[in-house]
């Protein structure tokens, strides 16, 4: 525990990146420490790695869809910890991980891709909604505009009489 968060690491080359996980991100290949102990290059983090009971370590490549996506590392408190037996397990372990990754993401991918659709979805149906209600709103304005225009003949007709009887009322001399 805490060991990554000690250690300084790095994918590149040079004295930060010579670690399994380094050597594995760079090459897509399994790199192993096989001794911290004995192992030259591990100096750096020899310390760290041992108080925490850490003699070997494996790195990993993992692959998603054919595409180096990490590294999966594993460290044993043995040393020679991973014998050509244990190898080829892990090395099982991290392609499943990398199809296991794979599927997560694609599922990610899809459900998102359900959202979208069924946001979209409900979008077209507000707007149909709306589209609805306008075209009532137009009926319902069409019809008022019809009502108001048979009622201004209505009164066109009133007022041509009450015009035509006022001009005949004004001919009636006072009595």
């Amino acid at each position: 525990r805490g060991f990554h968060d000690e250690v300084q690491l790095s994918w590149g080359q040079g004295e930060l990146g010579d670690t399994p996980a380094g050597r594995s991100l760079r090459t897509g290949k399994t790199s192993l420490i096989a001794n911290f102990e004995t192992e030259a290059a591990q100096a750096r983090w020899r310390q760290a790695a041992l108080a925490r009971g850490f003699r070997s370590s494996i790195s990993l490549p993992v692959f998603v869809n054919g595409v180096l996506d990490g590294a999966f590392m594993v460290y044993s408190n043995e040393v020679n910890g991973f014998d050509s037996r244990a190898v080829p397990v892990l090395e099982d372990l991290a392609a499943e991980l990398g199809y296991g990754l794979g599927r997560i993401r694609e599922r990610r991918r899809l459900d998102e891709a359900i959202l979208e659709r069924d946001r979209a979805r409900t979008d077209q149906e507000q707007a149909a909604r709306q589209l609805e209600r306008l075209v009532r709103l137009e009926s319902l304005g069409q019809l008022a505009g019809g009502v108001a225009h048979d009622f201004n003949n209505l009164l066109t007709v009133v007022m041509s009489y009450a015009s035509l009887a006022q001009s005949e009322l004004s001919e009636i001399p006072p009595e």
